[in-house]
C-alpha cells in the first residue's frame, strides 16, 4: 500500500467488471436454476480471470463503461436489422438463377481509436453474412466480401457508423475508406 492506494486495485476493478458481465450473460442465457447459477460463476470467474487484462487494457472505469453499455444496447437493433438484411441479399445471390456472386478482398482504413473498438468493428463484418474481416492491422481491415451489394453496403458505412457511436458517443466520427494497392504499398 503506497499513497492510501491498494496495489492491484484497478485490476481487481477490471476483474469485478468482466466477472458481472460475464456472470450476466451466463444467467440471461440459462435456466433460473442454483446449478446454473453455480457454474455460471465459476465460467465467469475463469473468464474475468484470464481476460480482464486483455478486455481492459486500462482500467475498468464505471462512467465511460456504463455509457458504453448503455449505448451498445442502443446499437444492438441496428446491427440486428444490418444481419438480416445482409441474410436476405446473400440468399437471394445464391438462389438466384444466374448466380450474382462476385466475390473479392478489398482493404479499407477505418478511424478506430483502440484495438477494442477495431476488433468489434471486425466482428461485426463478420457477423454480417456476405462479408468476412480477414485482416485487421494498425487501423486497416482486409474485408472478403461476397458480393457487389455488400462492398457497396459495408462503404456506406452504417457498421462502421455504429460502433463509432458505441465506444465514442455522438459525433464520434466513423470513417470507413477503402485503400487501393498504390496506397497500401507506399505506407
Amino acid at each position: 500500500m503506497r499513497d492510501g492506494t491498494l496495489r492491484g486495485l484497478p485490476e481487481v476493478r477490471s476483474f469485478l467488471a468482466l466477472f458481472t458481465v460475464s456472470f450476466g450473460f451466463y444467467l440471461l442465457l440459462g435456466e433460473p436454476t442454483a446449478y446454473d447459477a453455480a457454474t455460471g460463476a465459476v465460467s465467469a470467474a475463469v473468464v474475468a480471470g484470464l481476460l480482464a487484462r486483455v478486455t481492459f487494457p486500462r482500467p475498468a472505469a464505471l462512467r465511460r463503461s456504463g455509457g458504453r453499455t448503455v449505448r451498445a444496447a442502443l446499437a444492438l437493433p441496428v446491427l440486428i436489422w444490418e444481419v438480416a438484411k445482409a441474410n436476405v441479399a446473400v440468399a437471394y445471390a445464391v438462389l438466384h438463377p444466374s448466380l450474382p456472386v462476385d466475390p473479392a478482398l478489398e482493404y479499407y482504413e477505418t478511424d478506430a481509436e483502440s484495438r477494442t473498438e477495431l476488433a468489434t468493428l471486425a466482428s461485426a463484418i463478420t457477423l454480417t453474412p456476405g462479408t468476412v474481416t480477414v485482416e485487421a492491422d494498425e487501423g486497416t481491415l482486409l474485408v472478403h466480401s461476397l458480393t457487389a451489394g455488400s462492398r457497396a453496403t459495408l462503404r456506406e458505412g452504417r457498421l462502421r457508423r455504429t460502433v463509432a457511436f458505441v465506444f465514442r458517443g455522438r459525433g464520434g466520427g466513423g470513417e470507413l475508406r477503402l485503400v487501393g494497392p498504390a496506397e497500401r504499398e507506399g505506407s
